[in-house]
């Protein structure tokens, strides 16, 4: 059975100091403990926060903070990819760390939370991540290529495209995809297409989602490159 992989930091992140109720001491309790390792309760609990997290930065899209906390997640994520609380942080672990956030890119990703699914994908691909010698899940880098196929960056026609057909609000889209579609579009003058696509976004204001379910990671400043590569320069 896996051991806690989520750092405090990461708890703090994206859990909010949520308690997970365990079941009483009987045969169900050792059921739980089988099924349901600290690893698997970490992954559920961050995949449902952050859909909770991108229902929430969706209804602030266009928003004075928006491009800010979009521009500034990446880089928390990637900072916590590499960090693990005040402990020293050892190959061993950033590749726990990166596996875990796999796993939450991956499963979001399966349930149709996109924006985490690209936020991490981000993260993932980051040239600090990269160019680090980790080990990652078999299947990882053909998802992580799967999801860029998907999403059909930079110009994220794919994906807009994608979204027309949409009939079910359990479905959320990227906010990184549909803002830079939309900015490209006012570049080049498309200004129907812009239109469209603004108006496709402007329905999440109106499904009563709640901004306070916002997670740390789209809250905190930048982490500049060079704090970045100081952290990532132990690997090598």
């Amino acid at each position: 059975m896996r051991k806690k992989t989520l750092s405090d930091q990461g708890v703090k992140m994206f859990l909010n100091g949520l308690a997970v109720e365990r079941p009483q001491k009987n045969f169900r309790q050792l059921v739980w403990n089988l099924f349901h390792s600290d690893y698997d309760e970490s992954l559920e609990r961050v995949v449902n926060e952050s859909m909770e997290s991108s229902k929430a930065l969706s209804t602030v899209f266009g928003s004075d903070s928006f491009e800010k906390s979009l521009s500034t997640s990446v880089s928390q994520a990637v900072k916590l990819i590499l960090t693990y609380d005040q402990k020293k942080m050892t190959r061993r672990q950033l590749n726990k760390n990166v596996k875990f956030f796999v796993d939450v890119m991956n499963m979001s990703f399966t349930r149709g939370d996109y924006q985490t699914a690209h936020l991490f994908l981000f993260a993932l691909s980051h040239p600090i991540i990269t160019n680090l010698n980790y080990k990652i899940q078999k299947w990882g880098p053909e998802k992580m290529k799967e999801i860029k196929h998907f999403l059909g960056g930079p110009t994220y026609n794919y994906h807009i495209k994608f979204w027309e057909t949409v009939c079910d609000d359990k479905y959320l889209p990227s906010l990184f995809a549909f803002y830079n579609y939309i900015e490209r579009c006012h570049w080049q003058g498309k200004i129907n297409d812009m239109n469209h696509a603004q108006e496709m976004i402007d329905l999440f204001k109106f499904l009563n989602y709640s901004s306070i379910g916002l997670t740390d990671i789209y809250k905190q400043d930048d982490v500049s490159r060079f704090e970045l590569q100081q952290l990532s320069s132990k690997f090598k």
